[in-house]
C-alpha cells in the first residue's frame, strides 16, 4: 500500500511510504520503502539498488497519533465487543472510529467495506490518520492473532487493551493451541491499561494496570444477578479497588442481546468505556438498550418461531450458541467451509448433534 506522508529520512525528503517493492522501484525518489515482517523477504530488491529502507519499528517516530487507541483480541466476541463500545461512545457524544471485521467506520459512517480483521501496518496508519483528521477521540479496533504474529500493530501506543477469551482457533496457522494461547497472551505483557476476562483460564497477563470482569470469579466488574430469558437483564457491580468493598457502584442494565456469552461481551465493553471516559456506571448502562448487536452474531431473523443466525467458527463459539437456548428444542443447520483447519469440523458436528 502507498501512504501519502511527507517525511525526511537519511537526509532525503519523501512524499509517500510504501510496503510494495514495485511501487518503490518505480519512483524511488518520491516513495520510501517500509520493511515489515510480511515483506522483508523482498527487501533485498530495495537494498541492492542502494535505496533507503525504513524498518516498521521506526514508523511510529514519524506520526503523532493524538487519539486513544483500543485493541480488542480474543477467539470469540471481538466484533460484538468492539461494536458495542463504538455504539456506547457514540451515544455519549464521543467522536469515535471502529476498525474490524465489518469494515472501517467513523462517527456512524462506513468509510471502507470489510476486509481483514486487522489490516496491514500502513493501512492501519492510514486509517488512524483519517480518524484524527475527522477529530475522533477514540479508535476501537479488533486485533487478530495473525496481526500480533505479523506485527501489524507494532509501535502503536494503546490506551486500552481488552481480552475476551481464548479457545482453539486458526490452528492451521498456529499449529497448536499452546502457540495460539501464547500469541494472544503476548498482547498483554506490557504495563499498559488492560481489561481481562477473569473467568478465562487460558489468560496470562501482566497484572500491572489490569482491570477484570467476570461472572464466576471476583473481579472489578461483576454481575450480582442476571436473567437471560429472553434478553439480558442484570445488576452490575463495579469495584475500583478490590481491597475496599465500600468503593463500589451498582447499576441495573437491560440489553436486547441474547445469551450468556453476550453478557461477557457486555461486561468487557462497559468496563472498557468506563475506564476510558471515567463516567459512572449509571451513565453508561442505560445506553445498552440502543445496541441490537451485529449482523451474523446471534442475530434474530424471525421471532415466532425464533430463528437466529450466528457466524460461530469455533467449537467453543458453537457450544456457546447452543447453551443460550438450552432446555429448548433446537434445530441446527451449520457448515464449515474452506480447507484450513480441518480438525475442528468433526468437533463442531458432534456439538451440533447433541
Amino acid at each position: 500500500m502507498k501512504l501519502k506522508k511527507t517525511l525526511t529520512y537519511q537526509n532525503h525528503t519523501y512524499s509517500f511510504l510504501s510496503d510494495n517493492t514495485n511501487e518503490v522501484l518505480e519512483n524511488p525518489k518520491e516513495i520510501l520503502f517500509v520493511k515489515t515482517p510480511l515483506n522483508e523477504k523482498y527487501s533485498p530488491l530495495i537494498a541492492e539498488k542502494n535505496l533507503a529502507i525504513l524498518d516498521f519499528n521506526e514508523l511510529k517516530n514519524y506520526f503523532d497519533f493524538k487519539i486513544k487507541i483500543v485493541g480488542i483480541t480474543g477467539t470469540n466476541g471481538k466484533t460484538t465487543t468492539a461494536s458495542l463500545m463504538y455504539s456506547l461512545l457514540l451515544d455519549l457524544n464521543k467522536k469515535t472510529a471502529l476498525l474490524g471485521t465489518r469494515g472501517f467506520f467513523i462517527n456512524d459512517e462506513r468509510i471502507k467495506e470489510k476486509g481483514l480483521t486487522t489490516p496491514t501496518l500502513l493501512e492501519l496508519y492510514s486509517d488512524l490518520e483519517e480518524a484524527i483528521r475527522l477529530k475522533c477521540e477514540y479508535f476501537i479496533m479488533e486485533v487478530s492473532s495473525h496481526a500480533i504474529v505479523q506485527k501489524r500493530v507494532a509501535g502503536l501506543d494503546f490506551a486500552l487493551k481488552i481480552l475476551t477469551n481464548i479457545t482453539s482457533d486458526h490452528l492451521d496457522f498456529h499449529q497448536n493451541i499452546e502457540n495460539y494461547r501464547d500469541i494472544k497472551n503476548s498482547f498483554f505483557k506490557d504495563e499498559g491499561l488492560k481489561v481481562i476476562n477473569r473467568d478465562e483460564t487460558n489468560a496470562l497477563f501482566n497484572p500491572i494496570n489490569a482491570r477484570t470482569y467476570a461472572l464466576d470469579k471476583k473481579a472489578h466488574l461483576n454481575v450480582q444477578a442476571f436473567s437471560l430469558n429472553p434478553s439480558i437483564s442484570a445488576s452490575l457491580c463495579y469495584q475500583q479497588d478490590l481491597r475496599d468493598p465500600n468503593l463500589k457502584e451498582i447499576a441495573l442494565m437491560y440489553s436486547p442481546l441474547l445469551g450468556r456469552y453476550n453478557l461477557y461481551n457486555i461486561l468487557a465493553g462497559v468496563l472498557g468505556v468506563k475506564l476510558l471516559t471515567q463516567l459512572p456506571l449509571e451513565a453508561i448502562v442505560p445506553l445498552l438498550e440502543n445496541f441490537y448487536g451485529v449482523k451474523g452474531r446471534l442475530e434474530v431473523v424471525h421471532s415466532k418461531p425464533l430463528v437466529v443466525v450466528d457466524f460461530a467458527h469455533t467449537t467453543d463459539g458453537m457450544q456457546q450458541v447452543f447453551e443460550s437456548f438450552k432446555n429448548q428444542k433446537i434445530t441446527a443447520l451449520f457448515g464449515a467451509g474452506g480447507d484450513r483447519d480441518k480438525t475442528k469440523r468433526p468437533k463442531m458436528g458432534a456439538i451440533a448433534s447433541c
